[in-house]
């Protein structure tokens, strides 16, 4: 990760090493958060470029405390993604380990 600009209320990052797998998932969660005003991202060359995130927020939001935010989310629901799926694949399978 790589802050390309910092402002007060907006953030350019870009995420090397990184794809759409990534960024659509934490654009979401980031337009989620109410003290978001703007969030997107852009990949110039795909599978070449890393993607580049835009990030604003409404006054009083540090916008590296939303991002922080925004990923615990997303780890919290992958992790409970992860969760669901390994019970219900127990359960398909009959296993209880």
């Amino acid at each position: 990760m790589k802050i390309l600009e910092r402002r007060e209320r907006e953030i350019k990052i870009e995420f090397e090493g990184e794809d759409h797998t990534m960024m659509v998932p934490l654009r979401l969660v980031l337009l989620g958060d109410d003290a978001v005003e703007f969030a997107t991202y852009d990949i110039k060359i795909p599978n070449i470029s890393n993607p580049v995130l835009y990030l604003r927020t409404k006054p009083g939001s540090d916008p590296l405390v939303v991002l922080e935010r925004a990923a615990e989310n997303l780890i919290s629901m992958l992790e409970g993604f992860e969760r669901g799926f390994v019970r219900a694949l127990k359960a398909k399978v009959g296993t209880e380990d």
